[in-house]
């Protein structure tokens, strides 16, 4: 096998693959072979006449195969990024996004505000892969908090029990399908699903093909999860309690109007994030 330098392979597969398959984003390429090395993007960019071995060159190909076929770069290795943290990821899972990263800084900054000096019970709902209490964990250094965990989806249950185990994080996990048959707690967060079904069409390709759509999709309108929410949350939430959810660009009104129906005694605060989006919400019980 011809050696070749990082720059020559990432150039070869990039042309390789986008003449497979044209919906191939070139960055998930070089990605997929900085993760292999080990390397952060500036690290690839400084190293790049490094030459590759032959089995880092296999080993790329084999991904890059992997990627013409539709499979999402962080189903390929196995694991994905959020706020600083590894966490594992399968075919169960959704992969952490960015805009989720925003909502837990949110909840980390009002926890530091109110200087968690007592007990708090906080509960994550539809956890997936553990992405969001990892993350908050690591932003907020305190025993004070106790972390707990739902999802409707046992095989999602599971992944995210691996990632709270791997990071040393005490978490009481159980099935349950929004809020029913679970306790009362004094902060819930929820990246629920809340894509609208006919959204299909215009979606990333790898999205639809390999995350599971049970945690992508929430009926007609994208809803559904938040109509059950409304309906349970005042059994679970304590009094002062809050609860954050992140949302939909375009649905904030929708929710605007249910959440004025439905919670009409609580103080809702919508937070847009860095793009200027309208993203994510706070309800305040009073």
């Amino acid at each position: 096998m011809t050696s070749l330098s990082i720059n020559a392979a990432i150039a070869r597969e990039v042309e390789l693959a986008t003449q497979a398959n044209p919906n191939i984003n070139p960055a998930d390429i070089a990605f997929l072979l900085g993760e292999r090395l080990n390397f952060t993007p500036s690290q690839l960019r400084l190293r790049g006449t490094t030459e590759l071995s032959a089995d880092q060159l296999t080993q790329f190909e084999a991904d890059v195969k992997q990627l013409i076929d539709g499979a999402s770069p962080q189903y390929i290795l196995g694991y994905a990024w959020f706020l600083g943290e590894k966490l594992k990821v399968n075919e169960n899972v959704l992969i952490p996004r960015f805009e989720t990263e925003e909502l837990v800084d949110w909840v980390a900054t009002d926890l530091a505000k109110n200087s968690v000096d007592e007990k708090v019970d906080l509960l994550d709902v539809g956890t997936g892969s553990g992405a969001i209490l990892v993350g908050l964990n690591s932003l907020v250094n305190t025993t004070k908090i106790f972390y707990n965990a739902s999802d409707i989806s046992p095989a999602a249950l599971g992944v995210a029990e691996q990632n709270f185990a791997d990071h040393g994080l005490h978490v009481n996990a159980v099935v349950a399908d929004v809020l029913a048959g679970l306790g009362e707690f004094d902060v819930i967060i929820s990246n629920p699903p809340y894509i609208m079904e006919n959204e299909v069409a215009v979606m990333d390709e790898s999205v639809v093909q390999n995350e599971p759509h049970i945690a992508l999709f929430a009926g007609i309108d994208g809803l559904d999860f938040y109509r059950k929410f409304v309906k349970q949350i005042n059994a679970h939430l304590r009094f002062s309690g809050s609860f954050y959810l992140e949302f939909g660009y375009h649905q904030k009104q929708l929710l605007a109007e249910l959440f004025a129906s439905e919670l009409p005694d609580y103080e809702i605060t919508f937070k847009q994030d860095m793009s200027g989006h309208d993203r994510m919400v706070r309800g305040r019980k009073k």
